[in-house]
């Protein structure tokens, strides 16, 4: 029942900032003008997707009693959803503390800021999301290794997505602070993203233990002790 309720809110949540969203932002704010899907060029909405589609699905598994099965959908939750959830808070909030402009070079983009419940949908409300959904589900921890593969991957992908927005935008970067840079600052830049979202995985890992004590002990004490019984 906890689940359901918490999935709901938040489901609910992400729902109203798809609205604050589309209610604020005009067509010709887009990195591609009147295209709404060059919103995913933003990390922040990438992850606004992933989020809902997470919560949907997440509350159609617990009314239907698919909660112990799913592997793989509670698998990308751990290691994609909840980390860039974080890592997306972490870096708006670090960089607009370090210079706003690094981000927000309109009037349009500084409206975003005004309206809070916009603002904290977008950049507070993924974090948020993530510590609660490990506090409400009892999961042992993926390797690391598989862990660390898949976001590197998706990483890479969202690296593609951007270059492809900035190609058919002709030269729009989704973020002030790409333009800023040179070739090889953005690698590193690139480089600086992905050890945050990965130290954000950590983090929730780490929070996952504490929460829940370490899981994958119990799982092999509970496996020998069936193969004892066997």
């Amino acid at each position: 029942m906890i689940k359901l309720v918490v999935h709901s809110l938040l489901l609910a949540g992400f729902l109203h900032t798809w609205y604050l969203d589309y209610k604020h932002l005009p067509d010709s704010a887009l990195l591609i003008p009147g295209q709404p899907l060059s919103r995913l060029g933003w990390l922040t909405m990438v992850d606004m997707v992933l989020h809902t589609v997470y919560h949907f699905v997440a509350i159609l598994i617990v009314l239907f009693g698919f909660e112990k099965s799913c592997n793989r959908f509670k698998f990308l939750g751990q290691v994609i959803v909840g980390p860039v959830g974080v890592a997306v808070a972490v870096l708006f909030w670090g960089l607009w503390t370090f210079d706003p402009h690094t981000l927000a070079k309109d009037a349009t983009a500084m409206k975003l800021v005004e309206i809070r419940p916009w603002n904290h949908g977008l950049h507070t409300l993924p974090a948020l999301s993530a510590f609660l959904d490990v506090v409400i589900w009892k999961r042992p921890n993926p390797k690391c290794s598989c862990a660390f593969k898949t976001i590197f991957g998706f990483v890479l992908i969202y690296i593609g997505d951007i270059y492809l927005i900035n190609y058919l935008s002709g030269g729009n970067w989704p973020y002030p602070i790409l333009a800023q840079l040179d070739t090889k600052e953005r690698i590193v830049f690139y480089a600086f993203a992905i050890l945050i979202v990965l130290g954000c995985y950590g983090s929730l890992a780490l929070f996952n233990r504490i929460i829940h004590g370490e899981q994958k002990e119990e799982e092999r004490k509970t496996k020998k002790q069936q193969k004892k019984k066997q």
